[in-house]
């Protein structure tokens, strides 16, 4: 039984429990507009999604006809101050994610969220998720939210 061999799952937030695409397409598209550039869209968000923000930004101009002669770091800043604040605007849960949820509180295993923004202005540790401990390769981006970016530690049952 899961509950036998966890005691606690801790899960990413954004892109494992829920569909933050929306808000940092509007923030990306904004930024864009600034400069004179089209808009991108979910299916080209998703595949620049992935890396942290500046690199968000860099894919979202290289798409969109190169990097302007503006700093880079200015366009960064500029794509934040969208973004900051507004961030869970748009954002929804994946279909499923809170079932999941339910049902692990409903065996009595102990929930956690790891996400930027709840960590910023502290020390941030780097939690490996548990396909990456095992050597195997990480499941695709949104599939199986107990294998997505969960790490849960094991009961010392001896």
């Amino acid at each position: 039984m899961l509950s036998d061999r966890f005691d606690a799952v801790v899960f990413d937030l954004d892109g494992t429990l829920i569909d933050s695409e929306p808000d940092l397409r509007a923030a990306l598209n904004l930024t864009l507009a600034g400069h004179g550039r089209a808009a991108v869209t979910r299916p080209q968000v998703i595949q620049m999604i992935g890396d942290g923000v500046p690199k968000l930004v860099e894919r979202g101009f290289e798409a969109t006809g190169g990097l302007p002669p503006a700093p880079f770091e200015s366009l960064v800043t500029e794509f934040l101050g969208h973004y900051e604040g507004k961030a869970a605007a748009l954002s929804t849960p994946f279909p499923g994610a809170l079932e999941v949820l339910a049902a692990l509180q409903g065996l009595g295993i102990r929930l956690g969220l790891r996400d930027r923004r709840l960590l910023r202005g502290r020390r941030r540790r780097r939690c490996a998720p548990r396909h990456q401990e095992a050597g195997r390769p990480a499941p695709g981006r949104g599939a199986g939210a107990l294998e997505g970016c969960a790490r849960a530690r094991r009961h010392d049952r001896r």
